[in-house]
């Protein structure tokens, strides 16, 4: 049976933390040593808008969405950004953890339910 975890704040935090996802750390939620370590097969990342975002929610959900994509890009060895089930199964076979990226909460649309098509654009 696949392990999945649903939900961490890792992506939100790793920037204050001036920490890289491939580095094992003890601050955060995970990092890609420890998922090994517990044998996730399937991880979600959410990136939470905090208040003091939300004069600027696209800006930073955006800077986020980047931080993920460099962050995946970097470990790609380990870890691959996953869409839907079928890349989740490709992901796996490979020995690879499946990585899926999430916006917690609606303050990213700032107002915009448009701004949905955008995200998924992203990603």
């Amino acid at each position: 049976m696949p392990v999945i975890d649903a939900h961490c704040d890792t992506i939100t935090v790793l920037q204050s933390q001036n920490r890289s996802l491939g580095k094992i750390s003890t601050q955060g939620h995970l990092d890609i040593p420890r998922l090994k370590k517990g044998r996730v097969d399937v991880q979600f990342f959410a990136i939470f808008i905090g208040p003091e975002y939300y004069s600027s929610p696209l800006l930073y959900a955006k800077e986020m969405i980047n931080l993920y994509n460099s962050e995946v890009i970097k470990n790609y060895s380990d870890i691959e950004s996953v869409n839907n089930y079928d890349e989740i199964i490709a992901c796996t076979e490979k020995g690879k953890i499946a990585a899926v990226l999430t916006i917690e909460g609606g303050e990213a649309l700032n107002g915009n339910i448009e701004q949905l098509e955008e995200y998924y654009a992203w990603g």
